[in-house]
């Protein structure tokens, strides 16, 4: 059951990640990736390091933390799918809380929740969505979406403070500004494993309309440049 579950998890896991990366994506982490942050895999810059503090003082979770605080402070997280290592299954570690302890009560309560930051498909697709747009109306690269705010279901107070950030702010930080002050995007319960199947197949019907709408851009993209080109000639 224990392993069962984790195939569960790897494979919606994998999902959202192509979900991320097609509503957000991001040059220098391009798809395929994944969105895990084992402390074991990871490999960062002393630069990087130094800037931001060093790793987090945390009892536990500070794998993620430190990815987070990097992200904060305007650094490129790459998640690199050749980055392959091995770590201890003890089901009995030093730190209370810690991955050895999640192992061993998910295999004495095989419903046992998942991760926090496992959430359901539509909603994984809605916060993505999101994301992509104000990552390139953070960047300039699009002025318009005046509305974005009272479509979130922010206040006009909570829109102006976000405006008075979002210039001198990282994405990172300023999306989780708004990720915190949204009702749409505050995340739902978190999902068991038994809730996964539908969840995949509520992923993989959105992953369908993603890929079409990809290919019918493609296919658009590519007839306006061979329209181009004819006139071109022609001219």
């Amino acid at each position: 059951a224990f392993v069962r579950r984790g195939r569960l998890e790897d494979h919606y896991l994998s999902l959202i990640a192509e979900i991320q990366a097609r509503c957000d994506p991001q040059p220098h982490d391009p798809w395929p990736n994944h969105r895990i942050s084992s402390g074991a895999s990871l490999a960062v810059s002393l630069a990087a390091y130094t800037a931001v503090g060093g790793l987090p003082p945390m009892p536990v979770g500070e794998d993620a933390a430190l990815t987070h605080v990097l992200k904060c402070a305007g650094f490129k997280v790459r998640h690199a799918m050749d980055v392959c290592v091995s770590t201890s299954c003890r089901l009995d570690g030093r730190a209370p809380g810690g991955a050895a302890e999640t192992m061993r009560h998910r295999r004495d309560v095989p419903d046992a929740p998942c991760d926090a930051d496992i959430e359901p498909a539509l909603a994984a697709v809605r916060r993505a969505l999101w994301k992509g747009v104000l990552r390139r109306q953070h960047a300039g690269d699009e002025p318009g979406v005046s509305d974005w705010a009272r479509r979130l279901g922010l206040r006009a107070d909570q829109a102006r403070g976000l405006s008075s950030v979002s210039n001198h702010a990282a994405f990172e930080d300023f999306w989780l500004r708004v990720a915190a002050l949204s009702p749409m995007l505050n995340r739902r319960p978190v999902l068991r494993p038994s809730d996964l199947p539908r969840q995949i197949e509520r992923a993989e019907m959105c992953l369908r309309v993603l890929r079409r709408v990809r290919d019918e851009t493609a296919v658009r993209g590519d007839t306006s440049r061979r329209s181009g080109s004819r006139a071109t000639v022609a001219a």
